[in-house]
């Protein structure tokens, strides 16, 4: 009962890593859809900024979030703007499937940008919060994953407030549901595709903040995150924010329970089984649903 109890702690605080990762793309989806399969991989960007800020010039690994979230920010709003705009109005019903091929190549130029910079050996970042454990009673929880976990809640809690309590975040969605209609009410569709990507590509520099302090990392490391977010967007539901929180912690319960009463490669396979049965049986995830704006 011990071993059940640690491992589904730890499986709720992977999973809330795993949440920010699923909001990043889970928004980019939910407004354009189209899927980033480059999300690893730019996510892995923010990682190596937060790695040459803690170890050249000391900085707390999540106060490196001020500059992750902001400078990926950025990155998503000039890759919108100056590209994937002019690819969604030159393809029509064709959009989804050419961002999805320009993604996937975006994806292999920053690899390789990056393997070119770091080469190609496995880094890690020490601080003072590695090795540290908080104790609940007889489970033992990694203060680094306990932060991230409580930082992925906040996150998500601050983004559907920000969707559906903001005029901005409004504006978002109502491009998100018809495009047409809300040019002609007046809002500018490409900013909003501009500030959606944006948005999702500045959870992916907080996400790199908080994996930072205990996951090692190279420049191909990208994919296998690209692959994660697909996977808990699916199955908590594209464009639901909820749902990334939910898909990112039903990922994490079922990769540490299943890893530690049978194997790891057990767990991964019954992941991708699931992943597939939503696929069957709701493929538009788990608590999808029709949003009235």
């Amino acid at each position: 009962m011990q071993l059940v109890l640690q491992a589904i702690l730890n499986g709720i605080l992977l999973g809330g890593v795993y949440s920010t990762l699923g909001l990043g793309l889970s928004i980019a989806y939910g407004i354009m859809r189209i899927i980033n399969w480059a999300a690893g991989q730019t996510l892995v960007i923010g990682m190596y900024i937060s790695f040459l800020l803690i170890t050249r010039y000391g900085m707390d690994p999540y106060v490196t979030i001020i500059f992750t979230f902001p400078l990926l920010g950025i990155l998503g709003f000039f890759v919108q703007k100056t590209m994937i705009n002019r690819i969604i109005n030159n393809s029509g019903d064709r959009a989804g499937p050419n961002v999805l091929l320009f993604t996937a190549g975006y994806g292999f130029v920053v690899v390789s940008i990056l393997e070119m910079i770091f080469g190609t050996l496995s880094v890690s970042a020490i601080t003072r919060y590695t090795g540290q454990t908080v104790a609940f009673g007889t489970l033992i929880a990694p203060l680094p994953r306990l932060i991230s976990c409580l930082a992925a809640v906040t996150a998500t809690i601050a983004l559907h407030f920000f969707m559906h309590r903001s005029e901005l975040g409004r504006a978002i969605r109502a491009t998100s549901q018809d495009r047409v209609t809300a040019q002609l009410m007046g809002i500018n569709s490409e900013l909003m595709f501009c500030i959606g990507f944006a948005l999702s590509f500045a959870l992916l520099g907080l996400t790199a903040s908080l994996l930072i302090p205990y996951f090692p990392f190279t420049p191909y490391i990208g994919p296998s995150f690209s692959l994660k977010a697909l996977i808990l967007v699916v199955i908590g539901g594209v464009g639901n924010v909820q749902g990334a929180l939910i898909g990112g912690m039903f990922i994490g319960l079922v990769e540490n329970i299943l890893g530690s009463l049978v194997s790891d490669a057990f767990a991964q396979i019954m992941v991708f089984c699931l992943f597939l049965i939503v696929l069957l049986v709701k493929p538009d995830g788990l608590l999808s649903k029709r949003v009235k704006s």
